[in-house]
């Protein structure tokens, strides 16, 4: 144990951790100063969350994630008609100490709308939840806006889940903002999903603040070298 054996320090990037990693390398040169590359993917996603066009569907989302988790009597319902219908994973919990959860729980909540959708139209069954309710503008509206907000946070959340692999590397960390930041461009210049344009201008600058901090003013350049140095 002791410096020698230690390449690289990592953290968050808050005030006082950038700072301790700053001296810590200062004193030791050959110490490697990195960011922690999810906690920086995932801030993108916080801030795309709270833009106007996606309040809404956030609010719809985490309502009905918590309505679901208290009744027993809804989800075992749920639960039958989804193994009916074939639909294999169900409803999955937005995790408050897991990078990028918010984009798998509205998945699976548009997974899942087949069933909730018949098991809120089956009268017997007495579960009013009227944004489930089928072929209603609002669950139309619903289903909208949760395709709109996995299509924007999909890049960010999927490198996430690559990079928490344990056979990453340092060269991984720019591949994968490479590939975050070609899916956007696709993503608006066909924009299936019927983005506002000023919608797509936020996404495009907090996407751009957040590679300019994470790759262009990083403390070092390990993530590009390491991706020049990749064979």
């Amino acid at each position: 144990i002791g410096p020698e054996r230690i390449s690289a320090v990592s953290s968050d990037d808050t005030g006082n951790t950038r700072k301790a990693r700053r001296l810590y390398c200062t004193r030791y040169p050959h110490v490697l100063n990195m960011q922690d590359a999810c906690h920086q993917i995932d801030k993108p996603i916080q801030q795309i969350c709270k833009l106007d066009a996606f309040k809404d569907v956030i609010v719809t989302l985490r309502s009905t994630l918590a309505f679901m988790a208290r009744s027993t009597y809804t989800m075992e319902h749920f639960n039958y008609e989804r193994e009916l219908l074939k639909i294999g994973r169900g409803l999955q919990s937005i995790g408050e100490t897991r990078f990028g959860t918010i984009h798998w729980a509205a998945e699976s909540l548009r997974r899942c709308l087949p069933a909730l959708r018949n098991i809120v139209g089956d009268e017997t069954l007495d579960i009013d939840i009227n944004y489930f309710m089928s072929s209603t503008a609002q669950s139309i509206d619903l289903e909208l806006s949760l395709t709109k907000l996995i299509a924007v946070i999909g890049p960010f959340a999927k490198a996430i889940q690559c990079l928490e692999s344990p056979h990453t590397n340092p060269a991984d960390v720019y591949l994968y903002w490479l590939a975050i930041v070609s899916q956007l461009t696709h993503l608006f210049s066909h924009n299936r999903v019927g983005l506002s344009a000023a919608t797509m201008e936020d996404i495009r600058a907090i996407t751009n603040k957040r590679f300019d901090q994470m790759i262009n003013k990083s403390p070092n350049d390990v993530y590009i070298t390491a991706f020049f140095l990749n064979p």
